[in-house]
């Protein structure tokens, strides 16, 4: 005889456990107030919203992977990475800053990057690429109006001086 389920299980006789996504699509933890009687949904897989009791499809907003419902309305929580989360919680903005993988939007509506992807750095909003202050370098950083190279673009190169050089000093 059972009296509980493992999470992501309700109780669907007084010998059973079923998957909460069994009898209802889309959900990953549920709960049932008796055995025998028809679960609720308390959560949903990712990229689904929970609306009174059941999940639907965040796909509706593009990019969105977090969602819920609220009066009849889908409202994202989360965006993919390289999105944006509208104030309104309507809409993920694409990132419109090249090479960001961190954006951010300003009181104004205009995007902010915050941080680069490897091989960039970050110059007045912008990703620049590393050997664009430093030649050959592949890898750095900057801090206030300093880039520092970490890494050169070859294994010939060497690192000296934050610069790239084909010697070794």
């Amino acid at each position: 005889m059972c009296s509980t389920c493992f999470p992501g299980y309700y109780l669907a006789t007084f010998t059973s456990c079923q998957t909460c996504s069994s009898g209802l699509p889309f959900c990953s933890l549920c709960s049932s107030a008796a055995p025998g009687s028809s679960p609720t949904c308390t959560q949903c897989d990712t990229t689904y919203g929970l609306y009174g009791g059941s999940c639907q499809s965040c796909s509706a907003i593009v990019g969105c992977i977090i969602c819920t419902l609220n009066a009849n309305a889908l409202v994202c929580q989360q965006c993919n990475s390289s999105y944006v989360l509208k104030a309104d919680q309507t809409q993920c903005l694409i990132c419109q800053i090249s090479n960001c993988t961190n954006c951010a939007l300003n009181s104004t509506g205009g995007f902010l990057c915050n941080a680069c992807a490897p091989g960039y750095y970050l110059a007045s909003n912008l990703c620049q690429p590393c050997s664009s202050s430093i030649q050959w370098c592949s890898t750095c950083y900057s801090t206030a109006a300093t880039v520092t190279c970490t890494a050169c673009a070859s294994t010939l190169l060497y690192l000296s001086n934050n610069g790239c050089t084909a010697s070794c000093n």
